[in-house]
């Protein structure tokens, strides 16, 4: 017995699937939430699924909160080192700087230029801010690399970033008495012996870079240590964002989106 309305008809409902053959099924309101639900839960399985193979699962939020962690790991045992291991790393600084020095300090010139390279550049950059020359004193530039191209044609002892400037600019630096200074560069060694005999060195910077640069650090040390700290909290932070990211997504999609979909 027909209902009214006519065959397919119930109370003037059609009831039909969706791919539009005739069947028996819930309210037309009802069909289309779940149609949409549906439509819903399957975009959000090809976003995901489209988001773990568009980004390497380093970058994702398991990998991206590993690698935190590691970083921060990393930068606490290196901190631990260099406290533990202070005087080795000083004696190996002033190896390293010793040797750039002798060696390759303006090692492509034949008069006094400081645009070479970069690291002439920034040897006499640090000579100029810190007022030091060589890496343990001026006596380092006797015999070296620099010197051996300049002794013959302008009979220098030291580069002028060595001496006491006019100026501030390690690229063009004025002189205040270069006569004076490359005087007390050549007797710099007598100096370092009988300081009484020889005298003051008024156009000479005496002082080392190795010295200066740790003495430098000593008194800068409370805004290092800041720093280092600011930014290890901050990788930590990053690491506790990340991870309760994770939580978050599992808690809503009941799983890991990272997982490969069975």
């Amino acid at each position: 017995m027909s209902l009214p309305g006519g065959p397919g008809m119930r109370g003037g409902h059609v009831i039909s699937r969706v791919d539009g053959t005739a069947s028996r099924g819930q309210p037309d309101g009802r069909r289309s939430r779940n149609q949409r639900k549906c439509r819903a839960d399957s975009f959000r399985r090809r976003h995901y699924a489209a988001g773990r193979d568009i980004f390497p699962r380093f970058v994702q939020p398991n990998g991206y909160s590993i690698i935190l962690f590691l970083l921060v790991l990393a930068q606490i045992i290196v901190t631990i080192l260099a406290v533990a291991r202070r005087k080795e790393l000083e004696s190996e600084f002033a190896s390293t700087m010793l040797h750039q020095v002798r060696i390759r300090y303006n090692r492509s010139a034949v008069r006094d230029v400081n645009r070479t390279d970069f690291l002439t550049f920034a040897w006499d950059a640090m000579q100029v801010e810190l007022s030091c020359c060589g890496a343990e004193g001026p006596g380092d530039y006797m015999f070296s690399t620099w010197w051996n191209h300049t002794k013959n044609s302008a009979g220098m002892a030291i580069p002028h970033t060595c001496c006491e400037l006019y100026n501030d600019n390690p690229e063009v630096p004025m002189v205040r008495d270069n006569n004076q200074c490359q005087i007390e560069g050549f007797i710099y060694k007598q100096w370092k012996e009988r300081p009484e005999e020889v005298g003051p060195m008024e156009e000479l910077h005496t002082k080392g870079c190795v010295e200066a640069v740790l003495e430098w650090i000593d008194e800068h040390s409370d805004i290092i240590v800041t720093c280092i700290v600011i930014s290890t909290v901050l990788q930590a932070l990053g690491v506790f964002t990340s991870c309760f990211l994770i939580f978050l997504l599992k808690r809503e999609h009941g799983k890991d989106w990272t997982d490969d979909e069975e």
